[in-house]
């Protein structure tokens, strides 16, 4: 048993079960998270967002996500890790890279995502590793996972693993790694 933690468990892409368990007589703070995904592809053009349509998983209130346009807010005076990946892709013809922005500051921060197409004849390779970044703003903040290629790319979508569904389609999370208390107390039981 653990006490006075967050354990999240990922069964699959698409389940994740929370549970966060504290010993009597003492408080525990949760750090906040964020998972979310799309559940279909999209088609996005060089320099917009992945628009993640659903909250998988969630603690906590310094992050939240727009499931409008894609964008995710983050309170000021914490630290983040952000991760997000565009899982597949149905592009034929181009190299595509996807990277964290901070829309705040208008600038790209942190690690990209990137990798070819089959119809790619590339002489070099790309890993595919997921876009990671960490931030700490003085200010709330937005950021977003962008196309950062040339060309409009295709996030998700692609039926060659398994078929429609989360496994497939673009996620991140996103969570609270330092900062000020984060915001959820569990209170010690009586």
């Amino acid at each position: 048993t653990q006490h006075g933690s967050l354990t999240v468990e990922a069964t699959t892409a698409t389940e994740i079960r929370q549970v966060a368990q504290v010993s009597a007589g003492a408080a525990s703070t949760v750090a906040s998270f964020l998972r979310g995904s799309r559940s279909s592809g999209q088609s996005v053009a060089s320099h917009n967002a992945v628009v993640f349509t659903a909250v998988d998983a969630s603690a906590g209130t310094d992050i939240s996500l727009n499931t409008t346009n894609g964008h995710i807010t983050l309170k000021a005076g914490k630290m983040y890790r952000l991760t997000g990946s565009v899982v597949s892709s149905i592009t034929s013809a181009q190299r595509t890279q996807w990277r964290w922005h901070n829309l705040t500051a208008g600038l790209g921060i942190g690690a990209a995502q990137v990798f070819y197409s089959p119809a790619d004849t590339a002489a070099n390779s790309a890993s595919g590793s997921p876009a990671t970044a960490i931030i700490s703003p003085s200010v709330d903040t937005v950021v977003l996972l962008q196309n950062t290629s040339l060309l409009t790319s295709d996030a998700g979508g692609n039926p060659d693993f398994g078929g429609a569904g989360a496994s497939v389609n673009p996620w991140f999370e996103v969570e609270v790694i330092g900062g000020q208390e984060s915001s959820v107390v569990v209170p010690a039981t009586p």
